[in-house]
């Protein structure tokens, strides 16, 4: 199976990455391919609108706060992914794309 990987250092501690990305609702903050990211009334999926067009509607499975974890699943998207699974754990960020594994720092 094929495996992505990119690294990069961060002067942050875990608990201020988490504070940067651990929201649901806080990708445009950080990720530069998204504009805009709307909640709907009950918290419980996400519209994202990505630059240059297009968009994602993702559905919050779950969150702990604790272990800075949560799980997302992809509702509709022109992209060929259908599920993510973003943990952090100390400073590194991984991503389970549909069974591949990316990580990122």
């Amino acid at each position: 199976m094929p495996k992505i990987s990119m690294t990069q250092d961060l002067n942050v501690s875990a608990d201020q990455l988490w504070q940067m990305i651990g929201h649901f609702n806080a990708l445009p903050d950080w990720h530069p391919s998204v504009d805009k990211s709307e909640l709907s009334k009950a918290g419980e999926t996400r519209t994202l609108s990505l630059a240059g067009g297009g968009q994602i509607i993702e559905k919050l499975e779950s969150t702990d706060h604790d272990s800075k974890t949560y799980t997302y699943s992809i509702v509709d998207s022109p992209l060929p992914v259908k599920k993510l699974c973003i943990d952090h754990q100390g400073q590194r960020l991984r991503r389970q794309c549909d069974g591949r594994m990316v990580e990122r720092i």
